[in-house]
């Protein structure tokens, strides 16, 4: 009998909280005050009205719109029910997304890995894609890389493509702080690459020799993007450590493993040796240089270093490859 009496109290001054707050004009001591009353009432059945309040406040108003995501966001990771959840999603993808088809697309994505995943992991992996375009300040946008990052990470989740496209993704923000978490989700992803899971991601590879062929070609891309990632922290010894496991799974000829190879090794005491590989890497991929910013780069340092500032570089690699093909 206690319990019943407790609750109906408390069930009243909810609901007497959530109507004084309605009554408030002002829409940002309105927002702020059901704010507070999704915090002190967490399991109240007017939690999902007073969620729609939010969202609908801040996103009326376009400076808010970051502080809305960010809302939105930190719900998803606390909250279980699906309606919520949906509301959640849809609000997100409509911030991102102008088209219908692709709003609905991501969301049904989104509830598809909240099906397969504790709550916080799902939300985690179909959100994190889309960070860099819904917050523009870095340090909020980075707590939320590292907060997801860790939920993924704490999974069991072993999807090993969508786990390599989410380590790329924080690369893309140019982010130094953000490459041991790349470190670790390619890590993660090495550990699930054993045959039995393999054969279960990849059905068109269930042969033996397929399979084979198949986690040569996955640890070759893998130990190659850790190897990048440790050139770009200048940590030159284990970039040249993880270059030894690229060539166990496969060829240095291939994906412009020599240029990086020969990039290190300009860093590591061995400058000539490191422009011979990177010149015979830019032989074998003619358009080396033209896909990738970066690799330009390395080529014109190294040119500067060696053959100093009065030389064309590029037409001295015309001319390199006409005569070395």
């Amino acid at each position: 009998m206690m319990i019943g009496i407790i609750y109906s109290c408390l069930s009243k001054k909810e609901m007497e909280a959530f109507q004084s707050i309605q009554n408030i004009e002002a829409p940002k001591t309105r927002c702020n005050e059901f704010i507070k009353f999704i915090s002190d009432y967490p399991e109240s059945d007017s939690i999902s009205k007073a969620i729609g309040n939010v969202l609908h406040i801040l996103g009326a108003d376009s400076d808010d719109s970051e502080s809305a995501i960010q809302f939105a966001i930190d719900q998803l990771l606390i909250r279980s029910d699906t309606k919520i959840r949906t509301t959640l999603y849809q609000f997100i993808f409509t911030n991102l997304y102008t088209d219908t088809a692709t709003i609905d697309h991501n969301v049904e994505n989104a509830l598809h890995f909240d099906n397969m995943l504790p709550l916080p992991a799902a939300a985690s992996i179909a959100l994190l894609p889309y960070l860099d375009r819904s917050l523009s300040s870095d340090s909020i946008r980075n707590k939320l890389y590292f907060k997801f990052g860790t939920h993924l990470l704490q999974s069991e989740y072993s999807d090993v493509e969508r786990i390599i496209f989410l380590s790329d993704k924080l690369l893309e923000c140019s982010d130094s702080s953000l490459i041991d978490l790349s470190n670790k989700f390619l890590i993660k992803v090495i550990l699930n690459t054993t045959f039995e899971n393999l054969s279960i991601q990849y059905s068109d590879a269930q042969e033996s020799a397929k399979l084979d062929s198949l986690h040569h070609d996955l640890n070759f891309r893998l130990y190659l993007k850790l190897a990048w990632n440790a050139f770009h922290q200048g940590n030159y010894q284990y970039a040249l450590n993880l270059i030894s496991q690229v060539s166990k799974y496969g060829s240095l000829e291939r994906e412009n493993a020599l240029i990086l190879l020969g990039a290190i090794q300009a860093q590591t005491g061995e400058l000539m040796e490191g422009w011979g590989h990177v010149l015979q890497g830019l032989v074998l991929n003619p358009t080396a240089e033209r896909q990738s910013p970066e690799i330009e780069q390395i080529y014109i340092s190294l040119f500067r270093r060696i053959r100093g500032s009065r030389e064309n570089p590029t037409r001295f690699l015309t001319q390199y490859r006409r005569s070395h093909r």
